[in-house]
């Protein structure tokens, strides 16, 4: 198994030949959260990773669950 080229410059070579076809969504997503800039974006990632985003506290919670049901005990 001769090649001229290695491995590593085979794979730059062909990303560059690609990267007219490729579209946008195709790019890597952004894996640290403080890289998302917009709400948009992090509600979508938040979406795609199955996180609750954004957070909720246990009052917020009960009060979608029960709504105003709730208010008259507390």
């Amino acid at each position: 198994m001769s090649h001229p080229d290695t491995r590593a410059l085979r794979r730059h070579l062909n990303f560059f030949k690609q990267a007219g076809k490729r579209a946008p969504s195709d790019w890597p997503l952004e894996k640290n959260w403080k890289h998302l800039y917009t709400r948009q974006v992090k509600l979508n990632r938040a979406r795609q990773l199955r996180i609750d985003y954004p957070t909720r506290s246990m009052r917020q919670r009960i009060n979608e669950d029960y709504g105003d049901e709730l208010a008259v005990y507390l």
